[in-house]
C-alpha cells in the first residue's frame, strides 16, 4: 500500500473550480460593488469621449470615409461621418464647414457645433440634382461661412452622386471650366451620378457661359458666378 500523502492532489489542467462557496456564486454585496464599478467606468468613458484625440481613433485619411476624396483644394466629399470623423477632418484637413445632403442628424449637428464648424443642411433625394436656389445657398455658405484658409466637407450617406454633383456645381459656380470639372472626377464618381444629376451639371455649365443669351427650358438660366 502507498503511504498516505499529506499534500492535496493537483486539479486536472483546464478544469475550472468555483472560487467561493458552493456553486461558485459571489455574495450579493460583492456583485453589487462590481456592477456599480462597471457602471462608473461606462459613465467615465462617455464623459471623456469628446476629449479623446482623433488620431487615436481615426485613420488620418479621406480613404477612411465612404467615397472620401478631395475634389479641389479645400473641397472634400464623402459619406456619413461619426463624431471622431469630424474631429479628424477638422484636425488633419482644416475642415471648417460641413454640408449635409443626407438624412439630418441631431448628434452630427451637435458635434459640428462643439467643434465650431459651420453647418448647412440641404435635403436632397439620392438621384435628384440640386436646384439653382439650393446651389446659390451652397455657394453663399462657402463664401460667407467657411474661412478662406479652411476647407468644407460635403457628404451624403455614401459619398455618391449627391455629394459629387454638389461639389461639381460649386466648382462651376466659382468659374472652373466644364472640361476641368468633368476630368476631375474619378470613373467611380462619374458612375455614381444619376442621369438627372449629370444633365443638371451640364445645364448649369451652359447657363453660366450663356453670356446673357436666352436659354429656354434650362432650369439654371438665372445662374451666376459666385467667388468663394
Amino acid at each position: 500500500m502507498r503511504a498516505a500523502s499529506h499534500f492535496p492532489e493537483p486539479h486536472p489542467p483546464g478544469q475550472l473550480y468555483p472560487a467561493i462557496g458552493a456553486g461558485g456564486r459571489l455574495p450579493r454585496r460583492i456583485l453589487m460593488v462590481r456592477i456599480l464599478a462597471a457602471l462608473g467606468m461606462a459613465v467615465l468613458l462617455i464623459a471623456v469621449k469628446p476629449f479623446i484625440s482623433p488620431t487615436e481613433s481615426w485613420a488620418n485619411s479621406l480613404s477612411a470615409l465612404p467615397g472620401g476624396r478631395e475634389m479641389a483644394p479645400g473641397l472634400y466629399v464623402g459619406g456619413t461621418v461619426t463624431d471622431y470623423d469630424l474631429q479628424g477632418l477638422a484636425t488633419h484637413f482644416e475642415v471648417d464647414g460641413e454640408v449635409d445632403l443626407g438624412v439630418p442628424s441631431i448628434a452630427e449637428q451637435v458635434t459640428a457645433s462643439s467643434l465650431k464648424l459651420a453647418y448647412l443642411y440641404l435635403p436632397e433625394t439620392p438621384t435628384a440634382p440640386l436646384a439653382w436656389q439650393q446651389v446659390s445657398v451652397l455657394a453663399e455658405f462657402m463664401r460667407s461661412q467657411v474661412k478662406k484658409s479652411s476647407a468644407v466637407y460635403i457628404h451624403d450617406d455614401i459619398g455618391g452622386g449627391r455629394a459629387v454633383a454638389a461639389a461639381d456645381m460649386l466648382l462651376l459656380v466659382r468659374g472652373e471650366p466644364w472640361n476641368a470639372v468633368l476630368n476631375g472626377m474619378t470613373p467611380a464618381q462619374r458612375h455614381s451620378l444619376s442621369a438627372a444629376q449629370l444633365a443638371a451639371i451640364r445645364q448649369l455649365a451652359a447657363a453660366l457661359n450663356a453670356h446673357d443669351q436666352p436659354l429656354p427650358g434650362n432650369p439654371y438660366a438665372a445662374a451666376k458666378f459666385v467667388k468663394w
